[in-house]
């Protein structure tokens, strides 16, 4: 069984998206609608997603190697 300290630091990590970011106003919320494409550098955001409602949805996930210099 974990110690309390082990406990603690498990729900302090688990509460820090939602207390530091999201009610913070940190984050952005967007909503894309059918035929939308976002791109991000997956390096450089830090990304989640919401509830979605039940129902036929597509998800792609891709990568691109770019050059760097």
């Amino acid at each position: 069984r974990p110690s309390r300290a082990v406990h603690d630091l498990a729900e302090r990590s688990r509460c820090f998206p939602e207390q530091d970011i999201v009610q913070d106003g940190v984050a952005t919320k967007m909503t894309l609608r059918p035929g939308e494409a976002l791109f991000f550098e997956d390096q450089h955001v830090l990304h989640g997603r919401a509830a979605f409602a039940p129902g036929p949805r597509c998800l792609w996930k891709c990568s691109v190697n770019r050059a760097t210099g």
